[in-house]
């Protein structure tokens, strides 16, 4: 038995550095779309831009609409504008405000946008 073995299960060993978990390619990548769509769902309301959005991240715009489409299927904007519509139709519904106070409530400036 090694000297240290109870240890190695403890990772106090000063021998033996304990392996670290390294998450996957994949997995950093649904992450960050997670994170993104965290991000547009709760800040929906506001005026938000992809440099908000970026910023807000810590990663390039161009880097993040690659990841974020490539891991969801649409761009971040196209996704910040279904869910959009999603929470228009739900308060349509719900609690039967008009159209133009609905647009303002899911964070459309005009009727027509």
């Amino acid at each position: 038995m090694l000297p240290c073995a109870s240890t190695h299960l403890t990772g106090s060993c000063r021998r033996v550095r304990p392996a670290r978990f390294q998450p996957s390619t994949a997995c950093r990548r649904a992450g960050l779309a997670l994170r993104a769509t965290h991000y547009l769902r709760t800040r929906f309301r506001d005026r938000v831009t992809m440099g908000d959005l970026s910023a807000h991240l810590a990663y390039s715009p161009s880097h993040l609409t690659r990841v974020f489409t490539s891991v969801v299927g649409t761009s971040p904007m196209d996704y910040l504008a279904a869910w959009r519509l999603h929470e228009a139709k739900h308060l349509l519904i719900t609690h039967r405000l008009g159209v133009a106070e609905t647009c303002h409530e899911v964070g459309y400036t005009s009727v027509g946008t």
